[in-house]
């Protein structure tokens, strides 16, 4: 696990390029696995590009003073047709997108295995805190950069662990 307090861009990039790189050797044995695999590569996607849009590595978004004039120039984009440009709203698109991905990988890799692991509890809470609560992300989130690489990097070790003794 990383602190996202205490390092850079780069270090969250490279963590999320190691937990790529340990999908990479992996060999689907059918859809269900092939969809798993699927699952995390878009979160680690989703969380690249939510540090890679970010200055210094990705962090609530929210707490920016100039958030809301921030989404409303989003709002003005997209209602000229136009495309999003990099910015901190968009950072917190992608974390939000990595954050539900990883709740929704969590529940499904306890299926496949059969177990009740629970091993992203604290992102599959707080995706259940975004979702439910009429103000969601407004008032910041209860995880970060660093709780979301923890519970994705378990996830997949896991999957990975149990297709490779599924595989022998």
């Amino acid at each position: 696990m990383i602190d996202s307090k205490t390092v850079n861009k780069t270090e969250q990039i490279d963590f999320l390029a190691a937990i790529a790189n340990r999908l990479n050797g992996l060999a689907p044995a059918n859809d269900e696995e092939l969809a798993l695999v699927g699952f995390a590569v878009g979160a680690i996607y989703s969380l690249q590009e939510a540090t890679r849009i970010s200055e210094d590595g990705y962090s609530d978004e929210h707490l920016d003073p100039e958030y809301p004039q921030t989404l409303m120039t989003q709002i003005a984009s997209l209602s000229a047709g136009e495309e999003i440009a990099d910015s901190p709203w968009l950072s917190g698109y992608f974390f939000n997108s990595g954050l539900y991905r990883i709740a929704a990988l969590n529940e499904r890799v306890d299926k496949y295995i059969g177990s009740r692991s629970d091993l992203a509890g604290d992102v599959h809470h707080e995706v259940n805190r975004l979702k439910h609560r009429v103000e969601g992300v407004i008032g910041g989130r209860n995880v970060g950069i660093s709780e979301a690489q923890e519970g994705l990097e378990k996830l997949v070790e896991s999957l990975a662990t149990f297709m490779e003794k599924k595989a022998a």
